[in-house]
């Protein structure tokens, strides 16, 4: 019915990718690694450090990435699942990024909670499950983080002291 591709998106920040290769080598689909511009991931983190969170940043990366995927796919599927709360477009996104690009846009997993996507998971993955920020992955969020890194060492002064009450003389 569809011939199927995995595609990771990058900035040129991490090699998270690489996971999604070996993810890609072990259920035997090709695997794409689309590198974008690392200005967009740039605009996250400035959105991410406005907002004190990066749920608006993960989903303009989201966005940025179908617009690109959506000019080399006439068909774009993405993992997004009923109870995701970034990234998640809402349905005129989607019905705009289908007309502009005469594309169809898939949401298989989008009827499914995570409960029910873990079982299922369980009866055909061996899979590793820790702390978003333990895990290297490839996803946004991946080289979101380590620009975030990088961008505290930007944002602080390098000879930067400060003091803290010990005890009294």
């Amino acid at each position: 019915m569809f011939d199927v591709e995995l595609v990771t998106i990058t900035f040129g920040v991490g090699d998270g990718w690489k996971e999604a290769e070996k993810a890609s080598n072990v259920i035997g689909l090709p695997h794409r690694v689309i590198k974008m511009d690392r200005e967009i991931l740039d605009e996250a983190v400035e959105m991410s450090i406005a907002d004190g969170n990066p749920r608006r940043a993960i989903n303009h990366l989201h966005r940025q990435a179908l617009e690109r995927v959506a000019t080399m796919f006439p068909i774009v599927a993405d993992g997004t699942r009923r109870d995701d709360r970034v990234p998640m477009l809402s349905l005129s996104e989607t019905q705009s990024l289908e007309d502009r690009h005469g594309v169809e846009y898939v949401r298989p997993l989008l009827g499914y909670g995570r409960k029910t996507l873990n079982r299922i998971v369980d009866m055909v993955f061996e899979i590793e499950e820790r702390e978003s920020k333990e895990m290297h992955k490839a996803d946004y969020e991946e080289e979101l983080r380590i620009m975030l890194r990088n961008k505290a060492e930007e944002i602080f002064p390098r000879k930067h002291t400060q003091s803290k009450i010990l005890a009294m003389k």
